[in-house]
């Protein structure tokens, strides 16, 4: 993946284009779905709900890494739902039947929880997932921010004020930081950790006193318009109810691309 992606970027540049476009963008986002939903990419753009056979695998993001028999998105107007065989026939009269834009209302959702537990599973996360829109990307004056490469991103372990900024995972290792600085402090600070091959999650900290002024927006556009011209694309995930958190996707011109339920044994 390192080889091709060095590939697209040299292309790139011979043809005068600097970052990945939104189709782009889009493309390999679905390349990643299909590979964690075992289906073929071009099946998303059918209009028909999608089943198929959970089969756990180490190239799939993290986030998927618990749902051992149960996960589900929506996406484009469809829902892909990847699960274990003894679950098809509860899916296929409780799922592929209804429209996937109702597909996370609390019925359903109580639905799925209920069956899951019968099994020792539950819900574990509904959450928003954003990309990148290239051609709207902010461009911002880069005096006062700092860039943190891998080994960089270290010296930060432990420190409370950057928990979403940087996870310390190695199963999704940090990649990249840049902190925007006020007087010699850091008062934001934005990071990407590498969730799979294709897609970066990004996660931003800023500092309490220093909210609700554009920081996060900064600082999440110019971590992606980078990242975008190495040939990487980040998604921006966020709980349902965190409304603040998906007010900077939507500044920084992300768009939601789609909405995901994940499970785990049950607690």
């Amino acid at each position: 993946m390192e080889g091709y992606r060095l590939y697209r970027r040299i292309i790139r540049v011979f043809k005068g284009v600097f970052m990945l476009t939104k189709k782009e963008v889009l493309d390999i986002a679905l390349s990643q779905l299909a590979l964690e939903y075992h289906v073929d990419k071009n099946i998303f753009y059918e209009q028909k709900n999608i089943l198929s056979k959970r089969i756990c695998s180490k190239k799939e993001r993290i986030d998927l890494h618990d749902s051992k028999i149960f996960n589900m998105l929506s996406i484009f107007g469809i829902s892909v739902t990847s699960c274990d065989p003894n679950l098809f026939d509860w899916v296929q009269d409780e799922i592929m039947k209804k429209q996937a834009n109702w597909i996370f209302d609390f019925y359903m959702l109580r639905k799925i929880d209920q069956k899951l537990n019968t099994l020792g599973h539950e819900i574990n996360q509904v959450l928003l997932h954003y990309l990148p829109d290239p051609e709207k990307i902010k461009t911002y004056n880069n005096q006062s921010i700092k860039w943190f490469d891998e080994k960089d991103i270290m010296q930060f372990k432990g420190d409370k004020r950057f928990d979403e900024a940087f996870c310390f995972n190695p199963e999704a290792p940090d990649a990249l930081g840049v902190a925007l600085y006020e007087n010699g402090q850091i008062i934001g600070m934005a990071g990407v950790s590498k969730d799979s091959d294709n897609l970066y999650q990004i996660g931003i900290n800023v500092d309490p006193n220093y909210r609700h002024q554009g920081i996060g927006t900064k600082l999440v556009s110019l971590l992606t318009k980078r990242l975008l011209e190495e040939g990487i694309v980040s998604f921006y995930k966020t709980s349902i109810s965190h409304t603040n958190s998906s007010s900077v996707a939507i500044n920084s011109n992300y768009f939601l691309a789609w909405v995901e339920l994940t499970t785990k044994k049950q607690t």
